[in-house]
């Protein structure tokens, strides 16, 4: 977190870099009407001292809209480059306070994308495998009976279905848990984004290899696309290695974790 917010008289002075914030152009790529900046009031202190969130005009001088990422997927989205020069708010734009308030914000709201990126891993693994198994139904290949007949095939695509359904359940308990909640259970909807980020990874490359060297090209089969939309789950949103399993190694760590109140869906202790 290298953007920074200094405090002069009655204003926040913001300067840094915000790059991968998802439709942060809008369509026309110019910049949009208000943003939510998460920032440092002190540079050299950590999140929980120093971590807020600041509502900037789109408006407001000093705000340009660098570049937009050209990527090999998940391109019905806009992914922009925007850079803060000396950007001036009213003091009252802050939301919460600096420090714990501000990163407990931040947690919040990716804590209900987690889990809704689960369901759309769940429908990005049932494309691929609905095509597989359409493939394996139909196809004979060298032989003389579709290839889902072959023990190889059936036990892939046998492997697959069962990943997805755990997928899509633990995808129906994080989010109805996190609602229960009020957002207070977050361990599942992490979890969730996990575990089916890089499940949909796993499973759209399965659906490959049942379906062969063909699923490799852009003319005879979507699984190439599928699988360019797919490997950004475990990277966006939070990265699973630099945020999310770091998120829950920080639920672990905690005192007052129960390792069974997730399963049992009873929250989270008061005081975590």
């Amino acid at each position: 977190m290298q953007t920074n917010a200094r405090r002069d008289g009655d204003e926040w002075v913001i300067t840094g870099q915000k790059h991968y914030t998802t439709n942060g152009t809008g369509w026309d790529k110019t910049g949009c009407e208000l943003y939510t900046v998460v920032c440092r009031t002190d540079p050299a202190a950590g999140a929980d001292d120093a971590l807020a969130v600041i509502a900037v005009p789109g408006a407001a001088p000093g705000i340009t809209v660098a570049g937009v990422y050209d990527k090999i997927g998940h391109r019905g989205v806009v992914t922009p480059r925007v850079h803060f020069d000396q950007v001036r708010v009213p003091a009252a734009n802050l939301i919460g306070q600096p420090g714990r308030p501000g990163k407990q914000i931040v947690t919040g709201a990716f804590s209900w994308t987690a889990a809704l990126i689960g369901a759309a891993c769940v429908g990005t693994m049932r494309a691929a495998f609905e095509y597989a198994l359409d493939f394996a139904r139909t196809e004979t290949r060298l032989g003389t009976v579709p290839v889902i007949e072959h023990q190889n095939v059936g036990f892939m695509l046998v492997d697959i279905k069962m990943r997805i359904e755990a997928c899509r359940y633990l995808t129906w308990k994080a989010c109805h848990d996190f609602e229960r909640t009020g957002g207070r259970a977050d361990e599942l909807a992490i979890m969730t984004k996990v575990y089916c980020s890089e499940a949909a990874v796993e499973t759209v490359y399965d659906c490959m290899r049942v379906v062969g060297i063909a699923s490799y090209t852009k003319d005879l089969a979507p699984l190439e696309k599928i699988m360019r939309d797919a490997m950004v789950f475990p990277l966006y949103d939070g990265g699973n290695q630099g945020v999310r399993r770091r998120q829950l190694h920080d639920i672990l760590r905690h005192p007052g974790y129960d390792p069974m109140a997730a399963a049992r869906g009873d929250g989270l202790p008061e005081d975590q």
